[in-house]
């Protein structure tokens, strides 16, 4: 939970400067790595499954 409370700190951050073009890249990846961390944490427990079971 810290992880992603970070993120979204590290993502206003970006956006308030987002004006200028060399930070969209920045923005693009944290918004890539928040989302990535969500998918993650919901299919953890999937994955956990099925090695479990193999």
């Amino acid at each position: 939970m810290e992880d992603k409370q970070e993120l979204d700190e590290r993502l206003k951050k970006v956006l308030k400067r987002a004006k200028n073009e060399t930070y969209m890249k920045d923005v693009s990846t944290l918004v890539f790595a928040r989302f990535f961390s969500t998918l993650l944490a919901i299919l953890a427990p999937f994955l956990k499954k099925n090695n479990t079971k193999g």
